[in-house]
């Protein structure tokens, strides 16, 4: 009887221990995503000379969810930018093997897609005296 209790709780605890890990299931459609100015990982940046899209006073309450139909929904908040339609719809396309992501027809590389953040970046031309953009999500 000793022998099986003690099988019993070791199945209970390994059971207990296969948890999956909180990022295992995070991808950029298990989430809506609000514009972020703080970087909660530069460890994931691209190499060298980084500039962070400054996100507008009326960007800052936009949200974004991409959706597992290949739309991206942009729901641009109470504060508009002028001209701004409340919501807009564009088509996207995530390649996760390359950590491709095209945003109407606009390409750009995936640094992180993690439970914390989303992270994308695109090059910027020489004369910008930077090398890439990088666009930050929470």
């Amino acid at each position: 009887m000793l022998n099986k209790n003690i099988l019993l709780l070791i199945f209970f605890l390994s059971f207990l221990s296969c948890k999956k890990s909180e990022n295992s299931t995070v991808t950029i459609t298990s989430k809506v995503w609000k514009p972020s100015l703080t970087d909660a990982n530069t460890a994931s940046n691209p190499s060298t000379n980084v500039q962070y899209h400054p996100f507008l006073n009326c960007e800052q309450d936009d949200t974004y969810q991409f959706g597992t139909n290949g739309k991206l929904t942009i729901n641009h908040g109470a504060i508009k930018c002028e001209g701004e339609e409340a919501i807009k719809i564009v088509d996207y396309f995530y390649n996760r093997d390359t950590k491709e992501l095209t945003i109407d027809n606009i390409k750009f590389k995936v640094a992180e897609e993690s439970k914390i953040q989303l992270k994308y970046y695109s090059v910027l031309p020489e004369i910008s005296g930077y090398s890439y953009l990088v666009f930050i999500f929470n």
